[in-house]
């Protein structure tokens, strides 16, 4: 992580992130002014009211003033800038009297973590609402009423994604994606952002790329949709995706895969973990919870999209809330992930697709060679004749080898030997 310093990833946690709007493009500038960076970010930028498949890009919504004041016109709660996690992000304007249990009815709070502020939003409904430490609701007096205000607007704006291209030798993309929209939270997710800045900073380092990797940091899920409907991300030239999140705290490895849960991208991955002495869980894909995977692996999109995290979303008490502050962020546990990720990266650059020699059917071995074994009925199959059978049967182009190596339960070692040996019979064929 050495294109970070201190100062720098303190600016970017105190920045104000947002969906859509100008601090929303405030905090991408000030990625872009990262030394790691030097001015190479593209900025993008889609109007309020774009239709992107089934979605609309919301209005950016600003908050004037908000405060709850009780009967004696004490100040129960102000939010400002400052304190922005204390109202519902979203929330339309009111200016009412309500009771106690009204009042509570538009509170959210965890009571698991009594001095924890939650962050709740609403961008695409039409709700309002405040957000306290539980601690302090418990004080609330349950006999008195409360003046409620929130003075807010809803502005035609832009939603704004940023763009880091690495060009490679082929127009095959790996993207690489985090997001920029959940405000003074440092797991979820600046460190992700800090690890793509450091990945990009690392790979433009090789020049010698067979892929082209594009970074790209936008607001969650409406940021992905709108990439995905307005080609920002063309998923016909898309080799395989992650999504950054979560990768700054946590002793623990987890590895969310693809949604197939056998793309080489999910082998390659599993291969490098095992080797490695980190603990580490290896997860299927699940659609009900999540971050922009869920939109790269949609019906009609189907790009294979993982996730390399530590403690991850809903797995870590404070999770969404102002307790996942810079006490949750380890910048060394960062490089840990950064160093993993390129790992990742690079056995797959190395990686080749390779094909059986025939048209159709399995190959006629004894064409090949004088040496392949031509008796037929009940001897034993060793372990090396399993290994060509598996290598012929899974030469579609489609497999690497320690996608090989999860379907067939021999070693890398044991195959790359049999694979060799094929190559060079003209068995099989790379490409």
């Amino acid at each position: 992580m050495d294109g970070f310093c201190k100062i720098e990833i303190e600016k970017l946690f105190n920045s104000e992130r947002r969906l859509v709007g100008p601090k929303s493009l405030s905090f991408l500038n000030t990625i872009a002014n990262i030394s790691a960076v030097s001015g190479n970010m593209k900025i993008h930028s889609f109007e309020s009211g774009t239709t992107c498949f089934d979605w609309i890009i919301p209005k950016a919504w600003h908050l004037n003033k908000a405060f709850i004041k009780n009967d004696k016109d004490e100040t129960i709660l102000e939010v400002t800038d400052d304190n922005i996690l204390n109202i519902v992000n979203g929330s339309t304007s009111i200016d009412k009297k309500i009771s106690y249990k009204v009042l509570l009815s538009h509170l959210h709070y965890r009571k698991n973590l009594p001095d924890a502020v939650p962050w709740m939003h609403s961008y695409y409904g039409k709700n309002w609402g405040f957000c306290l430490e539980y601690e302090k609701v418990k004080k609330l007096d349950k006999h008195s009423n409360y003046r409620v205000v929130i003075d807010s607007d809803f502005k035609k704006d832009n939603l704004y994604i940023g763009e880091l291209l690495l060009k490679g030798q082929s127009d095959r993309e790996v993207i690489i994606s985090t997001y920029t929209c959940h405000p003074s939270m440092a797991n979820d997710n600046l460190s992700g952002i800090i690890l793509a800045v450091n990945l990009y900073n690392e790979l433009r380092k090789n020049t010698n790329r067979k892929f082209t990797y594009r970074f790209l940091f936008y607001p969650e899920t409406i940021g992905s949709v709108t990439a995905l409907a307005k080609k920002v991300i063309e998923k016909e030239k898309v080799e395989y995706s992650f999504v950054l999140t979560c990768v700054s705290y946590g002793e623990t490895i987890n590895y969310k895969k693809t949604f197939s849960n056998n793309h080489n991208i999910d082998a390659i991955v599993a291969d490098v973990l095992e080797v490695s002495n980190l603990k580490y869980n290896l997860i299927d894909y699940w659609p009900d919870g999540g971050s922009d995977e869920r939109q790269m692996s949609s019906p009609g999109i189907r790009i294979p999209t993982c996730s390399i995290m530590r403690s991850f979303y809903r797995e870590y008490d404070q999770y969404h809330t102002n307790k996942d502050n810079l006490d949750l962020f380890n910048l060394d546990k960062l490089k840990e992930m950064s160093d993993l990720y390129l790992l990742v990266i690079n056995r797959y650059e190395k990686s080749v697709k390779y094909y059986v020699n025939t048209e159709g059917c399995e190959p006629f071995l004894t064409k090949y060679s004088k040496n392949t074994r031509t008796l037929g009925g009940t001897h034993l199959v060793d372990d090396y004749e399993k290994i060509v059978k598996w290598i012929c049967f899974l030469g579609d182009g489609e497999n690497c080898i320690e996608n090989i190596k999860i379907k067939s339960g021999y070693s890398v070692k044991q195959i790359k030997n049999v694979y060799n040996k094929l190559i060079n019979m003209k068995v099989i064929f790379e490409k």
